[in-house]
C-alpha cells in the first residue's frame, strides 16, 4: 500500500501545471517536476543542481526564507515575479514548505509554484478601467456641482423656495455620487 501511495502522489507531481521542486536550505534545486518545465521553460537537467536565483527576476531575500524554513515555518501564498528560461517575467504564488526526514531534522524544502500572471493582469485591466471611469465621471459630476451652485446663489437669477429645495437635493445627491466615485 505504501508503494502505491508514493506512485500515486509521483503522479499527482508529475501531471500537475504548477511547478514543484525541491530545494535544499541553501537554494540549490534538487527536484524539478514537468510544470516546472513548461512554466520555466528548463529542462531538469538544466537546472537540478543550480541555485534558485536562476529563477528570480529581482533580489529576494533567500536567506530569511530558507530560515524560516529551517525553523519548521511553512510559508504560502508569496506572490513574486520569476523569470523564464527566455527571459519572459511571470507572477507566481508561492508555497515553500520544510521537507523533514525520519528523525524529524529538516533537510530541504519543497515549493509550489502557481502561475498567477493571468489573474494579475485582469486585476491591473480592472484597475486601469476603474480608474478611467472614474476620472470619466468625476470630470463631469464636478461641472454638474459647479452649475448647481451657481444657480443656488442667484447668478443665474432670482431663485424660488422650492427651486432652492430642488437644488439642494441636487446638490446632496451628487456629492453622495462623488463619494461613491
Amino acid at each position: 500500500r505504501m508503494e502505491a501511495a508514493v506512485h500515486q502522489l509521483a503522479a499527482i507531481v508529475e501531471s500537475t501545471d504548477d511547478a514543484i521542486l525541491a530545494t535544499t536550505l541553501d537554494g540549490r534545486i534538487l527536484t524539478w517536476n514537468p510544470g516546472a518545465e513548461r512554466l520555466y521553460g528548463y529542462t531538469r537537467s538544466e537546472v537540478v543542481g543550480k541555485h534558485i536565483s536562476v529563477l528570480h527576476a529581482r533580489q529576494h531575500p533567500h536567506t530569511s526564507l530558507f530560515e524560516r524554513i529551517g525553523r519548521g515555518e511553512r510559508v504560502s501564498r508569496l506572490e513574486t515575479v520569476n523569470l523564464t528560461k527566455d527571459g519572459r517575467r511571470v507572477d507566481v504564488s508561492l508555497t515553500v514548505s520544510p521537507i523533514v526526514d525520519r528523525s524529524g531534522r529538516i533537510f530541504s524544502a519543497s515549493t509550489i509554484a502557481h502561475d498567477i500572471t493571468e489573474r494579475k493582469l485582469l486585476d491591473r485591466m480592472k484597475d486601469d478601467f476603474v480608474g478611467t471611469v472614474s476620472h470619466e465621471l468625476r470630470t463631469p459630476l464636478t461641472a454638474i456641482k459647479g452649475f448647481i451652485e451657481l444657480v443656488a446663489d442667484g447668478a443665474a437669477g432670482p431663485v424660488t423656495e422650492t427651486q432652492r429645495e430642488f437644488l439642494e437635493i441636487a446638490a446632496r445627491n451628487s456629492d453622495k455620487l462623488g463619494a461613491l466615485i
